[in-house]
């Protein structure tokens, strides 16, 4: 199973993306849960997604940047990164086939895919319908040097919510359980990832407050 790499990191990550200074993890938690009622995001559930399944024919090896915004603090200078490699075989123009895919957590602060730490989680031949595809990873952990808290984060499960849009754009929601430092049910229209290609020599793409939505 994944340990640290990537949607089970990037869960973690996502579901947890602090600041790396002076940080509570029970305050945060707590804050959290007081504000949940009325808190503002701007993201969507599956439900509401209105969604465009036209995947063509696919794409193989594609590289990709995942940055991921948390629903404790769903802000883009918060996210958490990871450097993803996936290929979308496709059986027909409408977005079915299946996804084969891969990521790793990159080390705080991340500026370039070389900087990946830990093994890849690598999940293939997950079933594709019309465009979308949940990517299971189960239990995982986000290490340390990829951890904005600094310390190690655990998952009794993680799910990655994939959206396959026009071609070879990308989105996700992310689902599931954290376990440390306390218990937290992921929302999956609150912690939002999104995907760009890496820049010139692996460079970490600049992403901004507006496209932090899926779809």
């Amino acid at each position: 199973m994944l340990r640290f790499s990537a949607a089970g990191s990037f869960a973690l990550l996502s579901a947890l993306a602090l600041t790396t200074a002076c940080v509570d993890p029970a305050k945060d938690y707590d804050a959290y849960a007081n504000r949940t009622a009325d808190a503002d995001f701007n993201g969507q559930s599956a439900d509401d997604a209105s969604f465009d399944g036209s995947g063509g024919a696919g794409f193989t090896n594609l590289s990709l940047v995942m940055a991921c915004v948390s629903q404790l603090l769903p802000t883009i200078d918060k996210a958490t990164y990871f450097t993803v490699t996936t290929t979308f075989n496709a059986t027909d123009m409408s977005g079915d086939g299946t996804l084969d895919f891969s990521d790793t957590a990159l080390a705080l602060p991340a500026t370039n895919i070389k900087t990946a730490v830990g093994p890849p989680a690598t999940i293939p031949g997950s079933v594709v319908t019309g465009g979308q595809v949940n990517v299971v990873f189960g239990p995982t952990n986000v290490p340390a040097p990829a951890s904005p808290l600094g310390s190690e984060i655990d998952f009794s499960d993680t799910t990655l919510e994939i959206r396959i849009q026009n071609g070879t754009l990308l989105c996700a929601n992310l689902a599931g359980d954290v376990t440390s430092p306390e218990a937290l049910a992921l929302i999956p229209s609150e912690n939002i990832c999104i995907f760009a290609p890496p820049g010139p020599g692996g460079t970490v793409p600049t992403f901004t407050a507006g496209q932090v939505h899926c779809p």
